[in-house]
């Protein structure tokens, strides 16, 4: 394991959290100080190790071996969960066959180069899980794992770890992006770019650790949990444009910004503020090429950014609310007493 430790040049005293914009935008209006140089976040990559000790079955099953024994929990999960290897004497074997697999092997020839070290990646997180422990103080500061998983899986959160798999965010325009088959659709290629690694992270694990099965009884309340979701992040990662916040390219966030009222407004009219159909619920929030049921040049997520909006101008009139407390104590019929859409 790295112990990372990264001494942030950041004004001592408060810092006001606001983010880069692609246009108009509420302000996010949560305070931190300035994260320690003491602050520490643990990071590991299995994906260079496994390579280099597989020359050879005998090496290869010493190396498992000796991770098994010694090395993280979290190596188990990245067999069985999402290299889905069986955990049974024949692992080693399994793993060999992976690592000599050509196609696996030049992919991991090209997540080396694209990230001979993660250190930006691993700054990037220190400061935003650093900011996060001081607004979630009850929280342990999440161990984080990179992996090549065959894309199998991009993002592994859990309460206290994240895992990335690194073949993810080669790049929109990687010849071996491109490639893919058409089980990954443009919009997926799309978002596998390195700049969306933080947002990626800093998400899944908020997700993972504030979900409740009641923020799903309604569409209202679906949507304000993942707005408090990209709220948290944005106050986590700031400086940070809008877009990348949400993955999307700029004329999607201008599109939400100039659509705010119209989104709203087919809320109301067919009747979906409180509709308890899932199938609502994932056109409204889901990912995609576009929102279904507008227009196809708009964006995706529309009730993604109608709850962010929403949970911002509720912050706006009550600054003093905690983090914490938005996060598990403000309903949606709360915050949507808050809001008024932008005209």
């Amino acid at each position: 394991m790295n112990l990372i430790r990264i001494s942030l040049v950041l004004a001592t005293g408060l810092l006001l959290i606001t983010a880069c914009s692609d246009g108009p935008r509420p302000k996010n209006v949560i305070e931190t100080k300035a994260v320690s140089e003491d602050f520490r976040l643990e990071t590991s990559r299995l994906d260079v190790p496994l390579f280099a000790n597989s020359h050879s079955l005998g090496q290869l099953q010493a190396w498992h071996q000796k991770e098994l024994a010694t090395g993280p929990e979290f190596y188990k999960t990245y067999l069985q969960n999402i290299l889905q290897v069986k955990p049974d004497s024949a692992t080693a074997l399994s793993l060999y066959k992976f690592t000599g697999n050509p196609l696996w092997k030049e992919l991991q020839g090209e997540i080396e180069k694209a990230y001979p070290n993660t250190d930006t990646i691993d700054g990037q997180l220190t400061r935003a899980f650093g900011r996060l422990k001081q607004l979630l103080p009850t929280k342990s500061t999440p161990s984080i794992y990179y992996f090549n998983s065959a894309f199998n899986i991009g993002i592994w959160p859990d309460t206290n770890l994240v895992g990335i798999g690194l073949e993810w965010y080669l790049g929109k325009h990687h010849r071996i992006v491109k490639q893919l088959p058409s089980d990954f659709p443009q919009f997926q290629r799309d978002n596998m770019e390195a700049v969306y690694i933080p947002g990626d992270v800093v998400k899944a694990w908020l997700g993972m650790n504030y979900f409740k099965k009641e923020y799903t009884t309604d569409l209202l309340e679906y949507m304000v949990f993942n707005g408090k979701l990209m709220y948290a992040a944005e106050a986590a990662l700031a400086p940070i444009a809008d877009s990348v916040l949400f993955s999307y390219t700029s004329e999607q966030m201008a599109w939400c910004y100039e659509q705010e009222q119209h989104i709203w407004q087919e809320l109301v009219k067919k009747d979906l503020i409180f509709s308890t159909r899932e199938r609502d619920m994932q056109r409204m929030t889901a990912d995609g090429p576009f929102t279904p049921g507008f227009p196809q040049n708009g964006a995706p997520m529309a009730g993604v950014y109608i709850g962010w909006k929403m949970v911002a101008d509720y912050m706006k009139k009550n600054p003093d609310t905690s983090l914490e407390t938005l996060l598990t104590s403000v309903s949606g019929k709360q915050i949507l007493k808050a809001y008024k859409p932008k005209k």
